[in-house]
């Protein structure tokens, strides 16, 4: 069985007209690829699809799974970095 590698909370430079202005974390790194996102909570909030997507424009990377844990189980969302 292959090991999968991931790094918790990342730390990922936020940057404004090339000057960094901030950090983002994200929970996990999974592959150096894969960001995933945990949240808690009935239902997802565009809240939570932007902070995804936002942490996808500053690591430059095409794909998060957005994690929600809820009272009636677990549900997941792939959120893609279009540009």
């Amino acid at each position: 069985m292959r090991k999968i590698n991931y790094k918790k909370q990342v730390a990922c430079k936020l940057k404004y007209k090339d000057e960094e202005i901030g950090l983002y974390r994200f929970d996990f790194l999974v592959e150096d690829k894969i960001i995933v996102e945990l949240k808690q909570g009935d239902f997802y909030s565009r809240q939570n699809f932007n902070q995804v997507l936002q942490y996808l424009k500053a690591s430059n990377l095409k794909l998060a799974i957005l994690i929600n844990f809820t009272q009636n189980g677990v549900k997941s969302k792939r959120v893609l970095n279009i540009r």
